[in-house]
């Protein structure tokens, strides 16, 4: 559980350092809320997701452990439909079979051996607020 708190902290962290670097080099803009959303909550674009994503493959360090694979292609995840009421198949931005997926993942490995930490950066069209499902 701590090793995950910590995960979780890292993270975060890592997440404030890519929306402060991308608004220090880019004019200032509104960024798309939803009006379910408090003011608090940012959503990303599908691009930066896919930057976030991009930058953790290569940035994001987990102490005593290396990474060991990440996801580097389409990762392609069908559901039953029923699971997300009736509006997609797939995990995809557009909820059909496509490329631009929502699901990757990272995976590191203890440098004893024996425990992998499994991180998956996921893309959602809304904010959860302060929930989160897995």
């Amino acid at each position: 559980m701590k090793q995950l708190l910590m995960l979780w902290i890292a993270v975060s962290i890592l997440c404030a350092a890519c929306d402060k670097q991308e608004t220090a080099s880019t004019p200032k803009q509104a960024a798309p809320v939803a009006s379910t959303t408090s003011s608090s909550d940012t959503i990303y674009s599908y691009q930066q997701y896919e930057k976030l994503f991009d930058q953790s493959s290569t940035n994001l360090v987990i102490p005593d452990a290396h990474i060991v694979k990440h996801t580097t292609d389409t990762n392609l995840v069908a559901i039953d439909p029923a699971d997300s009421f009736n509006t997609r198949s797939f995990l995809t931005k557009n909820g059909e079979q496509s490329n631009e997926t929502t699901q990757k993942q990272l995976i590191y490995k203890d440098n004893q051996g024996d425990a992998f930490t499994v991180v998956d950066v996921i893309y959602l069209q809304h904010s959860l607020g302060k929930d989160m499902i897995s």
